[in-house]
């Protein structure tokens, strides 16, 4: 049986004053990521249904929390892939 390819994701977050920038680091399948991200997706697509709550591959995942954040948190918050 094949193993599923794990993922890193980064998400840094920033802050208005003086509270630092904080970064995070997320390793899991593209399954468990989607699980991890739920929350911002579901809000996303409730306010924008072209969002998906269930993207297929890494790269729409990444697009779709993206553009969930925008939404959520005026943009406040990204998530990248890591190399």
């Amino acid at each position: 049986m094949k193993e599923k390819k794990k993922y890193t994701l980064i998400r840094t977050r920033m802050f208005f004053g003086s509270r630092p920038t904080s970064t995070k680091e997320i390793t899991g399948t593209l399954e468990e990521l989607t699980d991890y991200f739920s929350y911002a997706l579901s809000v996303g697509h409730s306010y924008k249904k072209s969002i998906p709550e269930h993207p297929k591959t890494i790269r729409s995942l990444v697009s779709a929390v993206n553009k969930s954040y925008d939404i959520k948190d005026g943009g406040m918050t990204c998530v990248e892939l890591s190399k």
